[in-house]
C-alpha cells in the first residue's frame, strides 16, 4: 500500500501517522511541478518522500518491497531465534528512523550505523545493510536514501510477521 498525498489535504493525516511513525505504508507529498523539491526537508517534516505528479510514477517504483530472506531463515536457525532478532531489528530501525529525522549529522549516526549494518546484513535486508554500511565508513550517501531503505526494511518484517 502506498498513501500519495497533496500536502495541504494531508497535514491533519500526516499528523495522525506520526503516532506510529514505523507504518508500512509509506506516505509520499505530492508537490507541484513548480520548483525543485528538497526531498529531506518532506522527510524530516515527518513524509517518506516527496514528488512531483510527474515524477510519482518513479518516486513510486523506489519503495517497491525487498525481498525478505526471514522464512528461509526460519528454516534453518527456528523461527524464536530469527524472531528474536528480527523484531529486535525492528525496534532499532524505528529507533534509527527517528534519529534520521532529527538530526543529518553524520558522525552521532557513525556508531549506530556499523551496529545496524551488521545486523541488517545478516537477516538480509541487503540494501539497508548497505547503507548503513555507507554512513558507518562515512561515505557521501544521499540521507533519503538511508532513510528509504530503513523504511522498507521495516515494512518487510511487518509484513512477514503479519503473514504477507
Amino acid at each position: 500500500m502506498l498513501v500519495v498525498l497533496p500536502p495541504d489535504a494531508a497535514d491533519a493525516w500526516l499528523a495522525r501517522r506520526q503516532g506510529n511513525a514505523a507504518q508500512a505504508a509509506p506516505a509520499i507529498v505530492v508537490l507541484p511541478p513548480d520548483g525543485a523539491i528538497d526531498t529531506w526537508t518532506w522527510i524530516r517534516r515527518g513524509w517518506d518522500d516527496a514528488a512531483t505528479r510527474d515524477d510519482l510514477a518513479a518516486v513510486a517504483a523506489r519503495w517497491r518491497p525487498p525481498a525478505c530472506s526471514l522464512a528461509r531463515l526460519e528454516g534453518v536457525f527456528g523461527v524464536a531465534e530469527v524472531a528474536q532478532l528480527s523484531l529486535g531489528l525492528r525496534e532499532r530501525l524505528v529507533a534509527a528512523v527517528a534519529m534520521l529525522r532529527a538530526s543529518d549529522d553524520r558522525a552521532a549516526l557513525a556508531e549506530t550505523a556499523h551496529r545496524l549494518a551488521g545486523i541488517c546484513g545478516i537477516l538480509g535486508f541487503d540494501d539497508a545493510g548497505r547503507c548503513w554500511r555507507a554512513l558507518a565508513e562515512t561515505r557521501d550517501l544521499p540521507l533519503p536514501d538511508v532513510h528509504r531503505a530503513t523504511r522498507l526494511a521495516i515494512a518487510a518484517i511487518d509484513r512477514h510477521y503479519a503473514g504477507g
